[in-house]
C-alpha cells in the first residue's frame, strides 16, 4: 500500500511560511498539524527538537492522551550529520502504514532541517 500522505503540498506550505518570517516554532507546528490533517493512520503526530537538554517536544497535534497506539513511525530531522530531532507519527490502526508512508515523512523532516 502507497502512503496516503503526500509530503509535496506540506513543503509547499512551509516553504510559503518561512518566506512570510514564520518562526521555527510555527513551521513545526504547521508541519504537524498538516500531517495530522491528512487523516487516518496519522492519529498523532509529535515533532521533537534536541535542544539544550534531551529531547523535547516542540509540536504535536492529534489525541494527546496517546491510547490504543498500534504502530508507531519515526524519521529524523537530520541536517548533514547532524540530528536536530525527529516526526513521530503513531497509529491505532490494524494496517496503518503504507511503504511510501517512511519516505514521505522523511522528505518532510528533510524540509523543516533546512527551514529551521
Amino acid at each position: 500500500m502507497d502512503s496516503v500522505l503526500r509530503p509535496e503540498p506540506i513543503i509547499r506550505a512551509l516553504q510559503g511560511a518561512f518566506c512570510r518570517d514564520a518562526s521555527p516554532q510555527e513551521l513545526l507546528v504547521l508541519a504537524a498539524g498538516r500531517i495530522h490533517g491528512t487523516g487516518a493512520p496519522y492519529g498523532n503526530v509529535r515533532v521533537y527538537l534536541l535542544r539544550d537538554e534531551p529531547i523535547a517536544l516542540a509540536a504535536s497535534a492529534g489525541d494527546a492522551r496517546d491510547t490504543g497506539t498500534v504502530a508507531d513511525l519515526t524519521v529524523p530531522i537530520r541536517r548533514h550529520d547532524e540530528i536536530l530531532g525527529g516526526i513521530d507519527v503513531r497509529s491505532d490502526g490494524s494496517a496503518p502504514f503504507g511503504t511510501g508512508d517512511e519516505e514521505a515523512l522523511r522528505e518532510i523532516a528533510d524540509a523543516l532541517a533546512v527551514l529551521v
